[in-house]
């Protein structure tokens, strides 16, 4: 259409340039039977430019009454769709308020029509299962999944029958998917899931390795099954007191954990709870030599520590040489009061809170000076402590 314009306004452009310069504008005689029409052939350009302004209107207006049926219907579509959108997100907002049976009736009646099946569905399995309904919470997840692969439809059932306490069961049907596509991230999810339920920790440290390489976890989730795998294989180690154990296990999570420097406690509470407490010490004191981390000091404070003099020592000598490291006086703090030294921990502490004041910092301090006999001290550190974590 454009370059059609184009092409009009460029001969009009010329016929006017070129009568201007002959001195002779022409002229165009058109005949119709009895009538005839005389004009200059840059009017009649301009009449055909008009002209076809006018045709391009008149299609529109015939084209737009033919569609008018169609144009009706997808108003009438959006419009459906836009009251069951709403029903849908008034469901959603039962099922927060905890109104279970309205919000699996309201995400149900819908659903049929709805551009969004699945999620109705899987709206109204969550809300059965939480009024215990575990044979409709089974109907609406195949439901939810039956337009899906024959995949989607075996991970539903062995979720199911998860949530109906079967969780033998369960794990047996996704071992079974598993083994004919091993590399399926939903299975691979769903099985680590069904292993931490059941404490099968050593299967689920030996699936870590695929659930990290073929699925997209959250580090925080993939962490978490990490930790809970690896503390369940620790106290194993621990009840049969195997220091050799205690060390490959935290070699294994060094190479598949992303923070292996967030889970080092497990590994000296473990060495602690064997009756190896001289290793964790040495362990410890070995790192902080190295660099003294917050993540070490995590450590230092969720593990008591039964005669660490060694470590005291250290952190004394170090606090001389950088007295402003808080850091070290911290670590010096949560080392006295796992062993018991009440009143090192207590000056340490009140320095650490000097310089940064925390509600984690009070706490300890209320700890310290109630085993010092001083409860109201004690109950004012708590009071700062619990103003600081509001």
């Amino acid at each position: 259409m454009i370059r059609l314009i184009g092409l009009f306004l460029v001969f009009s452009i010329v016929l006017f340039i070129g009568s201007t310069f002959w001195g002779d504008k022409g002229y165009v005689l058109i005949a119709m039977g009895q009538t005839t029409l005389e004009t200059t052939v840059v009017a009649l350009g301009l009449m055909m430019v008009f002209g076809y302004f006018a045709l391009r209107i008149v299609l529109n207006i015939v084209f737009g009454l033919f569609h008018a049926g169609q144009l009706t219907r997808d108003w009438r579509k959006k419009r459906r769709y836009s009251k069951v959108l709403t029903k849908f997100e008034t469901a959603f907002e039962a099922l927060l308020n905890h109104e279970y049976a309205a919000a699996e009736k309201l995400s149900c009646q819908t659903a049929e029509i709805s551009p969004i099946k699945k999620s109705h569905y899987l709206l109204a399995a969550e809300a059965a299962k939480q009024q215990g309904e575990y044979e409709r919470q089974a109907q609406y997840s195949l439901r939810a999944v039956e337009q899906g692969s024959e995949i989607e439809k075996q991970l539903a059932i062995a979720h199911t029958l998860k949530e109906e306490g079967q969780i033998n069961k369960a794990i047996e049907k996704t071992e079974a998917l598993l083994k004919k596509d091993p590399k399926q991230s939903q299975t691979l999810v769903l099985l680590a899931m069904l292993y931490n339920e059941a404490g099968r920790y050593l299967a689920l440290s030996e699936l870590l390795k695929r659930v990290k390489q073929y699925t997209n976890l959250p580090s925080e989730i993939f962490e978490n099954f990490v930790k809970n795998a690896y503390q369940g294989l620790y106290q194993d180690a621990v009840q049969v007191k195997d220091l050799k154990q205690i060390h490959r296990l935290y070699a294994a999570v060094n190479k598949i954990s992303e923070w292996p420097d967030k889970l080092s406690c497990l590994y000296v509470n473990a060495m602690i709870q064997a009756g190896f407490a001289a290793d964790a010490e040495k362990f410890i004191l070995k790192a902080a030599k190295s660099q003294l981390t917050p993540e070490l000091l995590e450590t230092i404070k969720r593990v008591p520590f039964p005669q660490p003099l060694k470590l005291i020592a250290w952190l004394e000598q170090e606090i001389k040489k950088s007295p402003d490291n808080m850091l070290l006086v911290s670590a010096l703090g949560y080392v006295a009061c796992g062993a018991r030294d009440w009143q090192l921990a207590r000056k340490a502490l009140d320095i650490v809170i000097r310089h940064e004041p925390s509600a984690e910092h009070y706490f300890k301090l209320a700890d310290v000076l109630e085993h010092l006999q001083q409860p109201q001290q004690a109950l004012s550190c708590y009071k700062k402590g619990v103003k600081l974590a509001a």
